[in-house]
């Protein structure tokens, strides 16, 4: 049993529809503050919903932002490396397109 509100239930059924993977760091977020993580699918969910870029691509990208110096964000290098090669971290669903 989910311990997650309709709507944010609703929310990570979006993510995993238009992103194709949920990694369980977002977890926390959604719990804490469902109007921030709404903000940020939204924003971020743009290239996944349209654009001319394959999703390996987009992965690639994910990948650079997340390991950038400025950024250096780890837990989201891990989660993006294995996409662009059809890997899927235990646990983890991906859609491939």
């Amino acid at each position: 049993m989910s311990d997650l509100t309709e709507a944010q239930t609703r929310l990570k059924d979006e993510f995993v529809r238009v992103r194709g993977s949920w990694n369980p760091m977002w977890d926390s977020v959604l719990r804490a503050v469902p109007e921030y993580f709404e903000a940020f699918l939204n924003f971020s969910s743009v290239p996944y919903r349209r654009g001319p870029l394959a999703p390996k691509t987009k992965e690639l990208i994910s990948i650079a932002v997340n390991a950038a110096m400025t950024h250096m964000y780890e837990p989201a290098v891990r989660a993006h490396i294995p996409m662009p090669c059809g890997w899927v971290p235990r646990g983890q669903r991906y859609r491939r397109s």
